[in-house]
């Protein structure tokens, strides 16, 4: 899809879910109008709910702060990201007042207020798609600027990556620290954290 004379390249309203799975969608805009490749709205009937697996999102960049985004989240609306590339908005790839959660993808700017738990946004070595957002944990793992474990998926998270003799953080020598309490309600662990302990929490 590639349009030059619409306020968007793709527009969602109202009360509906969809999912994108691929495809690309790109914006040719007019100067002065707000526009962005997909915009997202719910309506008084209810929410609106997109699920994007895949797919490659161009904005048009704009010319002023509101204007040509890779994804516009509205009011009303929720966006989940799972994948894809996204580039454009003057100041921003991607922007919500709704609900915006971000799981995965390659993005032209940082989108690191969106990621959700357990996910970061890293530098990616890419002249366009310049971060990338992949799991991970708040921190450089200082002793002042610990590995941040805030909830239960941060929890498994580290637990997962230590245990599978993960090398990204090289957790060796590093400092993480506790930064919520974590209900383990109805967790029970077989496995502890390293070096084959066992332990389990009720």
């Amino acid at each position: 899809v590639k349009v030059s004379s619409a306020r968007h390249a793709v527009r969602i309203d109202g009360a509906v879910t969809a999912t994108i799975n691929g495809g690309e969608y790109t914006l040719i805009t007019s100067a002065g109008v707000t526009q962005h490749a997909l915009n997202v709205s719910g309506t008084a009937s209810g929410k609106a709910y997109v699920i994007i697996n895949d797919g490659k999102f161009v904005g048009p960049k704009g010319t002023d702060s509101n204007s040509g985004r890779a994804i516009n989240v509205q009011t009303g609306a929720k966006v989940t990201i799972y994948g894809g590339l996204y580039s454009g908005g003057k100041n921003e790839t991607l922007k919500s007042v709704g609900e915006l959660e971000v799981y995965g993808g390659k993005y032209d700017q940082d989108v690191k207020e969106y990621c959700a738990p357990a996910r970061i946004c890293k530098a990616n070595d890419d002249s366009v798609y310049k971060y990338i957002v992949v799991p991970g944990l708040d921190g450089s793992g200082t002793e002042t600027d610990p590995f941040l474990i805030t909830n239960l998926t941060e929890l498994e998270y580290f637990k997962a990556s230590v245990n599978a003799g993960e090398t990204t953080y090289n957790y060796p020598g590093r400092w993480v620290a506790l930064g919520a309490d974590i209900d383990m309600a109805g967790t029970t662990w077989r496995e502890g954290i390293g070096d084959g302990h066992e332990w389990s929490f009720d």
